[in-house]
């Protein structure tokens, strides 16, 4: 088989392969985690990691010792550097990144 051919087999949870054997209670989890998998979105994640502020600003919750803030100095760095970084990715990389903004910096363990 081909490597798109094995791909196909192997790329979609919902689908049972049927050149192997998967017992039956694999199967099972496989499915409860796909199942909870579409049930988590960007948006339910979002209220999970970060709060909506006063302002409408959104911030990462800080959860020591996993996640903590960074000081102003670390945050001004961090966001230089992916402005600089965006100048050296191709131009429709960069046209598509542009689009977007840092709404926060954190630190994670």
């Amino acid at each position: 088989m081909g490597f798109l051919d094995l791909w196909s087999i192997y790329g979609y949870a919902d689908r049972k392969p049927k050149i192997m054997k998967i017992p039956k209670k694999t199967w099972v989890l496989i499915q409860k985690t796909v199942e909870k998998a579409r049930a988590t979105t960007n948006e339910t994640l979002l209220h999970k990691v970060a709060q909506c502020l006063a302002n409408g600003r959104w911030r990462f919750r800080e959860d020591r010792p996993i996640l903590t803030r960074v000081d102003d100095r670390t945050r001004k760095e961090v966001i230089d550097s992916l402005t600089e970084y965006l100048e050296t990715v191709p131009l429709g990389y960069r046209q598509f990144l542009r689009r977007y903004a840092v709404a926060d910096v954190a630190h994670e363990w």
